[in-house]
């Protein structure tokens, strides 16, 4: 068990491309309907750092972004590539400046962690529907396709809630998770060492004690401070508890408070 040191206390958590658009740049989208997640209504990271200074006044201590992969949602679930940052929110230049910024500030940067699916432009699962099981003329170091659930119906691939656009990921898969978490350019590792401050771990029940653990201890080796939140729709107790995560995602108080306020 570990004892959680000096954690968030005022945490913002900012839909990227739904919080504000820098000043100057070019509108590349038409706000508008909240329901249709492949709308991009074009707020990204320069809008961020023009807010910091309101952000900071408010007491906020930590940023938690939205998904800041390059993906076909406007909300950034189907990810396309886990090393790169999304153009249309401004990409590598615009998130090393508000990492910057936000240290200059004293603000830590969380960034959301999708761990369970892609969109179907990931290279991964492009090139593993093309392979076959242990290919041996395939570069071990690009077979994909074991990081995928083939022939299931009615897709022919594991989709994630049943939308084929969201290929799900197997993290029974060795490989997989070495890729996701202790490589050392594993997508936990990489972004932590571009320094953003830890992770808030998307659908993290889903994932269960086991990945949940993978992700604080690549977190923890190349911080010992960086911060793991469980988006977590269950009881988490025992994840608190153990030290696997440093706080959750409360979604029963805030159905809780949205209730008593209706």
């Amino acid at each position: 068990m570990r004892e959680a040191a000096s954690y968030p206390s005022v945490v913002y958590e900012v839909v990227i491309d739904r919080f504000r658009r820098g000043a100057g740049r070019d509108a590349g989208a038409v706000w508008g309907d909240e329901d249709d997640r492949r709308r991009r209504h074009g707020g990204d990271l320069w809008g961020v750092i023009e807010a910091l200074d309101h952000l900071e006044a408010l007491g906020v201590d930590t940023l938690l972004l939205s998904p800041i992969w390059p993906s076909s949602s406007a909300l950034g679930d189907a990810v396309e590539d886990f090393l790169r940052v999304s153009p249309e929110l401004g990409g590598e230049e615009a998130l090393e400046a508000l990492l910057v910024a936000a240290r200059e500030r004293k603000l830590r940067v969380v960034l959301t962690g999708i761990f369970d699916r892609v969109g179907r432009e990931h290279h991964w699962f492009k090139e593993g529907t093309t392979q076959q099981d242990d290919d041996g003329h395939v570069d071990p170091a690009r077979r994909w396709r074991s990081f995928f659930r083939f022939d299931v119906p009615p897709f022919g691939y594991a989709a994630y809630r049943g939308d084929p656009d969201l290929p799900e990921l197997d993290l029974g898969d060795h490989n997989l998770r070495h890729r996701l978490f202790h490589g050392d350019r594993s997508v936990v590792r990489t972004w932590l060492q571009r320094g953003a401050a830890g992770w808030r771990v998307d659908h993290a029940d889903s994932l269960g004690y086991g990945v949940l653990r993978e992700v604080q201890r690549a977190s923890r080796s190349v911080s010992p401070d960086s911060v793991v939140v469980g988006d977590s729709r269950s009881y988490a107790e025992r994840e608190v508890r153990d030290g696997i995560v440093d706080g959750v995602v409360n979604h029963s108080l805030r159905e809780a408070v949205n209730e008593a306020v209706d």
